[in-house]
C-alpha cells in the first residue's frame, strides 16, 4: 500500500499597496527631477570621494601587510569595499562597482580561519584604482570587462575549492 503525497499548492499573499496612504496621495513628479539633479551634483564629486575611499582602503589593505587574510582581519577593508559598491554605480562607475562587488563576494564567502589570497585582493584593488585613473566607467567596458571576468573567475575558483 502507496501513500500518495499530498498536493502542495502554492498559496498567494496579496498585500494592499499603503505606500501612497502614508505618503499622504501621490508623489509630485517635480521631486524625483530634484532628486535626480541632487544626485547629479553630488556626481561631481564622487571622484574625489571614491579617491578618498580607495585611499582607506590601500591603508586597510597594508596594514593588513603580509598577515593572513582571514574574515575577521578583513572586516573594516569589507567594510569600505562595501561602500564602494553601493556609491559607484549610482554615480556613474558601473565597472567599479563590479570591481568592488567580486572583492566583496570574496571576503564574504572565507570561512572562520580561511585566508583569503593577498595577490586577489590587492588585484580588485589595483582594479578599482585603473578604472577610476582611467575614467572606465562602463560596466561593458572592453579591457574592463575583460578583468572584471577574470577576478569574477578568480573568486569563484577559490571559493568553490
Amino acid at each position: 500500500m502507496s501513500e500518495q503525497q499530498p498536493s502542495i499548492e502554492p498559496v498567494i499573499i496579496e498585500r494592499p499597496n499603503v505606500l501612497k496612504a502614508k505618503v499622504g496621495g501621490s508623489l509630485d513628479a517635480s521631486l524625483a527631477t530634484k532628486a535626480e539633479q541632487s544626485v547629479q551634483l553630488l556626481a561631481k564629486d564622487f571622484k574625489v570621494w571614491l579617491e578618498e575611499m580607495i585611499a582607506t582602503m590601500q591603508a586597510q589593505r597594508q596594514q593588513l601587510g603580509q598577515s593572513v587574510l582571514t574574515k575577521h582581519a578583513t572586516e573594516e577593508l569589507y567594510t569600505q569595499v562595501l561602500e564602494v559598491k553601493s556609491l559607484g554605480e549610482t554615480y556613474g562607475y558601473a565597472l567599479i562597482t563590479r570591481f568592488a562587488h567580486s572583492l566583496c563576494r570574496l571576503l564574504i564567502k572565507l570561512k572562520d580561519n580561511q585566508a583569503a589570497p593577498p595577490a586577489l585582493v590587492d588585484a580588485h584593488i589595483d582594479a578599482i584604482k585603473a578604472a577610476l585613473r582611467s575614467d572606465m566607467k562602463a560596466a561593458d567596458h572592453p579591457v574592463g570587462s575583460v578583468l572584471a571576468s577574470e577576478l569574477e573567475l578568480q573568486v569563484e575558483k577559490f571559493t568553490q575549492a
